[in-house]
């Protein structure tokens, strides 16, 4: 507290937070918007299994937890460009390109299918179990076996404005202000 009127970013409470949940919540993968993947020289069935530890990263004495790449699995769409192959700035995948799966191979893109609208429908590629190219990018995944669907609220701030005090802003009903996209 004290006697002089001021504010805070907003950044540095998010900031906090997400140190404070670092070490407490468990870290899964998960796809927002997911695209279909299929490993096509990757047997039909066949599983590899690796213990990782992503409960709290860094921390030696925290819980490991079993993840299953399997011949199909998804990814984030926006992981994925039809036309980044030449793209030096985009490290995600793309027709030729090759990408870390997280946790275990490179996975190289040889074809993909597109919907009527133009919206990725499939990608099909190959594994490199030797991960004999070092990639830039790495994403994450979900396998096609043990996925769940769940509900994501995405959050935003609540106002529109920075400072609803500000002088610009004072003559104006606080209600003017929220952001309706604040929870989505």
């Amino acid at each position: 507290m004290t006697r002089t009127d001021s504010m805070q970013k907003l950044d540095k409470l998010e900031y906090e937070a997400r140190k404070q949940l670092s070490s407490s919540c468990a870290r899964v993968m998960a796809c927002r918007d997911p695209v279909k993947v299929e490993i096509t020289n990757m047997a039909e069935g066949e599983r590899v299994c690796k213990q990782v530890r992503d409960f709290a990263p860094g921390d030696d004495r925290a819980s490991t937890r079993e993840v299953v790449l399997t011949k199909t699995f998804f990814m984030e769409r926006s992981d994925f460009r039809a036309d980044g192959a030449g793209d030096a700035d985009f490290w995600g995948l793309a027709p030729g390109k090759e990408v870390l799966l997280k946790y275990f191979f490179n996975f190289k893109c040889t074809s993909f299918e597109q919907q009527a609208d133009g919206r990725v429908a499939k990608i099909t590629g190959t594994l490199d179990k030797t991960n004999a190219n070092k990639c830039k990018g790495a994403v994450h995944w979900v396998s096609c076996d043990s996925c769940v669907s769940t509900e994501v609220r995405m959050y935003e701030p609540l106002f529109t404005v920075e400072n609803l005090a500000a002088p610009e802003n004072k003559d104006k009903p606080w209600e003017s202000f929220l952001n309706p996209n604040s929870e989505v």
